[in-house]
C-alpha cells in the first residue's frame, strides 16, 4: 500500500536542497506536488523536472516566516 499516491503533497522550501529532494521523491510515489518558495528559478526547475518524469506540480512564490510567539 501506498500512502502518497493520488495525494497532494505542499513543501515549503520546494525550489532546493532537501525540499527538492522530497518534492521529487513525493512525486515518485505518487503524490500530486505543490512547490513553494520565495525563489521562482528554483521552483520552476523543480517543477520541470518532476513533470518530465511524468510527474504533476504546481508552483507557489509565497514566503514563509515563523514568528516567536
Amino acid at each position: 500500500m501506498n500512502p502518497f499516491q493520488g495525494k497532494v503533497s505542499i513543501v515549503t522550501g520546494g525550489g532546493a536542497g532537501i525540499g527538492q529532494t522530497l518534492c521529487e521523491e513525493l512525486s515518485r510515489r505518487g503524490s500530486r506536488v505543490i512547490i513553494v518558495d520565495v525563489d521562482e528559478r528554483g521552483v520552476e526547475h523543480v517543477a520541470g523536472l518532476i513533470t518530465q518524469q511524468g510527474g504533476q506540480a504546481r508552483t507557489f512564490l509565497i514566503d514563509v516566516k515563523m514568528k516567536r510567539m
